[in-house]
């Protein structure tokens, strides 16, 4: 019996040619517990790292482990949590939408914040869903291809996240977030269900900007600070142009206010910000292991803010232009970010 997969490269990426997997939908109609009917996606499917090299997936996989909450999220959201038998950051999964919480919670962890690397290779998956890849600060020590390979293991890559650092230029739509999660979609045989979130997500965007007045919109834009309190090993991190906060920023009606750094996340200083002088800051909380926990962040963020004397003269903290924001909601790919959108327009016009 063959593999059920190629791996003659085992990073691979979610950006691809959708032609090359559509097929005839096989599947039988929803029954009556609303799960997501299946699809034939049509395997094997040919898929790309983040420099371009093709790979090969002979079979649809039944097991596999996620990087973090919002790459489990999305499996859960395609009606694929039977299929995630492990994930990363899972400090974050109770602290999901309602609506997917319980699913959430039942998936078994693999670390709080990154999976260590032996953990990952002898988890027994078959494909390893990376919204990280070579970001910087976020899980420690990756497995080389060749330990995937000598794992058996197939590392697929979120390239709206996990590869931006090669994008040509800034970010300004959600187009690789959207082939991500098609992508997502085929490779767990609910192409169907991947395609009603993207157009839900689209539709929601349409309506805000509908709203807002944001399809011509011809004065300047609010200029806003992502600003994280978790620091990391190189202290405090912000946004570039090339991070999907970006294009969530620019589909908001709002300009990010370091927008001229070709980078996805970079170290910042307080002078930095200073200088930058924004007219509103978004507190980027992580998911924590409840919401009682994200509620005391946010307290302790405003008082930063508030009384550092660093931070209490810029004019988004006097004026009280403070937003709360998950960092994953606007960093990492999947529905929240078009709820996100949403978020930044409401409070910045």
């Amino acid at each position: 019996m063959s593999r059920r997969f190629s791996t003659k490269y085992c990073a691979l990426s979610l950006s691809f040619v959708l032609a090359l997997t559509a097929c005839t939908n096989n599947s039988s109609p929803q029954e009556e517990s609303g799960a997501p009917q299946q699809d034939n996606t049509g395997f094997p499917m040919t898929v790309k790292d983040c420099e371009g090299h093709p790979s090969i997936i002979d079979q649809a996989p039944q097991k596999t482990v996620t990087a973090n909450s919002a790459a489990a999220e999305l499996g859960i959201r395609l009606g694929a949590q039977d299929r995630i038998i492990g994930t990363g950051w899972s400090r974050g999964l109770s602290s999901l939408p309602e609506d997917i919480r319980h699913e959430a919670e039942s998936i078994p962890s693999l670390g709080e914040g990154g999976i260590p690397k032996e953990t990952l290779l002898t988890s027994g998956a078959e494909v390893y869903v990376d919204a990280f890849g070579q970001m910087k600060n976020m899980q420690g020590d990756t497995p080389t291809g060749q330990d995937f390979q000598r794992a058996n293991m197939v590392q697929v890559l979120l390239h709206s996240s996990a590869c931006a650092r090669v994008l040509p230029g800034p970010r300004e739509n959600l187009d690789q977030v959207y082939e991500d999660i098609a992508l997502l979609g085929n490779m767990y045989e609910q192409h169907s269900r991947a395609e009603e979130l993207i157009d839900q997500m689209k539709k929601e965007i349409t309506a805000t900007q509908e709203e807002f007045g944001l399809e011509h919109q011809d004065s300047p834009r609010p200029r806003v600070f992502y600003f994280s309190p978790d620091t990391t090993a190189r202290g405090m991190v912000t946004i570039g142009n090339k991070q999907i906060a970006n294009a969530v920023y620019q589909l908001a009606g709002v300009e990010n206010v370091f927008a001229d750094h070709d980078q996805d996340m970079f170290p910042v200083t307080w002078e930095d910000v200073v200088a930058a002088d924004p007219d509103y800051i978004q507190v980027a909380l992580r998911r924590k292991p409840s919401t009682e926990a994200q509620d005391e962040d946010w307290k302790s963020a405003l008082d930063f803010l508030h009384n550092d004397p660093r931070t209490k003269d810029l004019r988004a903290v006097k004026n009280s232009h403070i937003i709360r924001l998950s960092a994953e909601d606007t960093t990492l790919p999947g529905v929240e970010n078009s709820h996100a959108i949403r978020t930044l327009a409401k409070a910045t016009h």
